[in-house]
């Protein structure tokens, strides 16, 4: 309909990426900040804010494994399209999830 259903909150910075579920059912939101969140789209209008927790083998880091992970548990927006990460493109030493967001801004996908 064109008309805002929902404002999202919940960031530090602005958002720059946004892709729905092929169902409607969930909008997965990332921003510069680090942060991705996932939203339930209600049928009512209304969004609950799920945060994944991407820290799966609790080291206190989120590496390429724990994002591997997440992708096996919440899909990606392009079916069976995968994303190929082998460069740290924030300079911290490692392959994570603001590298994938700043690869994935910079290529628009979302």
């Amino acid at each position: 309909t064109g008309q805002e259903r929902a404002t999202l909150t919940g960031y530090t910075n602005g958002v720059n990426s946004v892709s729905f579920s092929p169902d409607g059912a969930l909008l997965a939101s990332g921003s510069w900040d680090g942060t991705v969140l996932l939203w339930d789209m209600s049928p009512y209008g209304t969004v609950q804010p799920q945060t994944p927790n991407p820290d799966f083998d609790s080291d206190g880091t989120v590496g390429f494994g724990d994002f591997l992970q997440f992708v096996a548990l919440f899909g990606l927006s392009r079916g069976d399209a995968g994303y190929d990460a082998r460069y740290d493109l924030d300079g911290d030493g490692t392959i994570g999830f603001s590298d994938f967001l700043i690869f994935a801004s910079a290529f628009g996908e979302n």
